[in-house]
């Protein structure tokens, strides 16, 4: 049910697919949700659009990722990228997603979330820096932002983050990792571009990813009541992995050096509204109850979170396609079937 994913990604690409024709791809977190979703992309791609094919790299270590036997024929190396990393031969693209993202993960592995982000960036900036790469992509995250004053947050916003708050162990080490990245392209002029995302979702999220959507889903299939923390108005944008690595791969390609990119959906959904909207297109009567946040939860939850995408537009074309709905209901029906109980 997720070869769509796939197929949209390279249709919205039609103009740049060819970039990668008989390039080599470095992709670190490669078995990881996004990375999945893009191996899914590069194979498509190699069969329907290419003539010489990307050859594609793929690293993980796999503490969050999980193996699989989908190789497509790429290259897959179980490595640490807090670790050297010895590539041969001449690397055009990194795509560097590696890193520890879900609050239960990076809460119950803490120092690897903030190694990952830290000395696992740098690691890829010097080969980078080293194979005189043609672009790099460094996913941050749209928590570098915090509980943001200004909605919608424009990429000059500086943030509203506790560095020693629960969340702070993820927050901080992505902005020091867009630090890092300004640094290597400024000293050695490494083409670094760097990607705020902005709750991407779709089919293939993990059921025990301790996220809102597979919580709510899992809920939902189960007839059971579902639960929304504090008042329920804290707000996502939710944006369909389709348009959002879409986004991710333009800024890859036409993106300017050294800056950053909100890449997200438009408009903003509260927590509560959601789970109304999951239990709508599952055809089940919504029970949503609120309680208190409990202990195990991060506190500092941002109340609203959406960006504005006016720079991702205007200097790589980005545009959000598939609305909410129409999203909520691919992965619903995914869910239905592939989540277990």
């Amino acid at each position: 049910m997720m070869e769509h994913i796939a197929q949209k990604i390279a249709d919205g690409l039609d103009d740049l697919n060819n970039l990668f024709e008989n390039r080599v791809v470095i992709l670190t977190g490669s078995h990881g949700y996004l990375g999945t979703h893009l191996r899914r992309y590069f194979d498509y791609i190699n069969k329907t659009r290419l003539k010489k094919p990307a050859r594609l790299i793929c690293l993980d270590n796999f503490i969050t990722g999980r193996e699989d036997s989908q190789n497509y024929g790429f290259e897959n190396i179980k490595h640490d990228v807090t670790k050297k990393i010895t590539i041969r031969g001449k690397i055009h693209y990194i795509i560097h997603l590696s890193s520890i993202a879900s609050p239960y993960y990076y809460r119950k592995y803490p120092l690897d979330c903030f190694r990952t982000n830290i000395f696992g960036t740098e690691r890829i900036l010097e080969l980078a820096r080293k194979k005189e790469c043609l672009s790099v992509l460094y996913a941050s995250s749209s928590e570098i932002y915090g509980d943001a004053l200004q909605i919608p947050t424009m990429e000059s916003y500086r943030g509203n983050v506790s560095c020693l708050g629960p969340r702070g162990v993820y927050d901080e080490s992505k902005r020091a990792s867009e630090c890092l990245c300004e640094c290597y392209h400024n000293l050695y002029g490494v083409k670094v571009k760097i990607v705020r995302p902005f709750n991407f979702f779709s089919e293939g999220m993990n059921q025990l990813d301790y996220r809102v959507l597979p919580n709510f889903a899992s809920k939902i299939l189960k007839n059971e009541p579902i639960q929304v923390y504090g008042d329920g108005k804290q707000t996502r944008t939710m944006t369909y992995v389709s348009d959002g690595l879409e986004g991710c791969l333009r800024v890859l390609l036409l993106g300017v050096d050294g800056q950053p990119y909100n890449i997200c959906a438009n408009g903003e959904i509260s927590m509560y509204d959601l789970a109304k909207l999951l239990a709508e297109i599952a055809g089940k009567e919504a029970k949503v109850t609120l309680t208190p946040y409990p202990d195990s939860y991060p506190a500092d939850e941002p109340m609203r979170r959406i960006g504005d995408t006016t720079k991702a537009r205007n200097q790589v074309g980005f545009r959000s396609k598939i609305d909410i709905k129409t999203g909520l209901k691919y992965f619903m029906e995914w869910a239905a079937e592939n989540y277990t109980f």
